[in-house]
């Protein structure tokens, strides 16, 4: 790195966010010639962008490298995030190991929706497979054990700490996962079956009412002629 050095960089700069959009938390500003150590994403997008506002010429600027790890702690508030499978969508390697130790509030329930899932099929889902337990320990409750293409389209999961486990020993032609985990508050669940119920003014109660009035008005027309 050969950047302009001003104090606190503020001239001419490399910013490095949390996430992939200029509001995203700031991981930081860096600039001068100083090698920079390895940064890591609490998600699974990192953006980085480069501020020149100087005219000095003798600066090349900078080079960077890239890599998807493989597991990690991931905290979610009021975000997302999507969890993959390593190379994802392309084929995982062999001998995948990955944990993810995901925590949220407790008054918040964690939604995990699949959006593609595909992992060669073993007995009882013994080799290639993703599983998640209601949190971190080892005697961790399960909430279920996924292979080949049998997976939930939504799990819920509630207490704080959820734990995704991937193990991929021989993938197979378009093979990995790619699920988004989200965390919600528990209310949204009552409200969303409140929304179920026919509500006054429905189309069920709008069609109860003409009836009603349909038949007020047969009754009062049978009585006028009589």
């Amino acid at each position: 790195m050969n950047i302009y050095k001003t104090p606190n960089c503020t001239v001419d700069y490399i910013e490095v966010r949390d996430g992939y959009w200029s509001g995203s938390p700031l991981i930081g500003g860096f600039c001068g010639n100083e090698i920079i150590l390895p940064i890591k994403s609490q998600s699974d997008r990192m953006l980085v962008t480069y501020v020149k506002t100087s005219d000095k010429k003798d600066y090349y600027g900078f080079t960077a490298s890239y890599y998807k790890t493989c597991g990690g702690d991931i905290e979610i508030n009021n975000n997302f995030v999507f969890v993959e499978s390593p190379n994802f969508p392309d084929n995982y390697p062999p001998n995948s190991q990955c944990t993810w130790n995901i925590s949220y509030l407790k008054n918040k329930t964690l939604r995990i929706i699949n959006y593609f899932f595909n992992t060669k099929k073993s007995s009882d889902c013994q080799n290639d497979f993703l599983e998640i337990l209601g949190g971190f320990d080892f005697d961790s409750s399960l909430i279920g054990r996924y292979c080949k293409t049998h997976m939930s389209s939504k799990t819920n999961a509630t207490g704080g700490n959820v734990q995704l486990k991937f193990s991929g020993e021989t993938p197979i032609k378009d093979s990995g996962f790619s699920i988004l985990v989200r965390a919600t508050d528990n209310r949204e669940k009552k409200v969303e079956s409140e929304t179920e119920k026919p509500m006054p003014g429905s189309a069920s109660h709008q069609v109860f009412s003409l009836s009603f009035i349909f038949l007020i008005s047969l009754v009062s027309l049978f009585n006028f002629i009589n």
